[in-house]
């Protein structure tokens, strides 16, 4: 008799679970309905299981998808830092080549400058006419004769 009313206490709780409980619990739907108690530890113990796995693999695919947005950013300000980092030297290189060409051109015009200066003052010394000065040399009549007032 006992047997009896245990197994008819089970399908009645495995009834009422299935029809009050189940339905009430979102979280519980992957829990699959059973006619007696003593199927229970087993479906429980599986179901338990794949609520682990199924954990485990939600927690894994947000902790990579964590991982490779943290990497992509750092990866990002490395990567900025570094073409940075080659683009100044490269623009240092260019600058320096460019200051390099733009000085000797300077330094050219300038040693131009000088040595015309340097051969009207010698004009001068030897009494050339100012015409015949400003011929060879294409400096100005003004400038021919500031260079007098250095020669006294």
């Amino acid at each position: 008799m006992a047997a009896i009313a245990s197994a008819s206490l089970s399908r009645a709780l495995a009834g009422w679970f299935n029809r009050v409980l189940r339905p009430a619990k979102s979280n519980i739907d992957d829990i699959p309905a059973f006619g007696d108690l003593t199927e229970v530890n087993t479906m429980l113990r599986e179901t338990v299981q794949s609520w682990y796995e199924e954990a485990e693999r939600k927690g894994l695919a947000a902790g990579i998808k964590k991982g490779v947005a943290e990497g992509m950013e750092k990866g990002m300000e490395k990567g900025i830092e570094k073409g940075m980092e080659k683009g100044m030297e490269k623009g240092m290189e260019k600058g320096i080549a460019m200051g390099e060409v733009i000085g000797e051109e300077k330094g050219m015009e300038k040693g131009k400058t000088v040595q015309t200066l340097q051969f009207a003052k010698t004009m001068l010394q030897h009494a050339e006419p100012m015409e015949k000065i400003m011929a060879y040399t294409g400096l100005s009549r003004e400038t021919i004769e500031s260079l007098t007032t250095d020669l006294e």
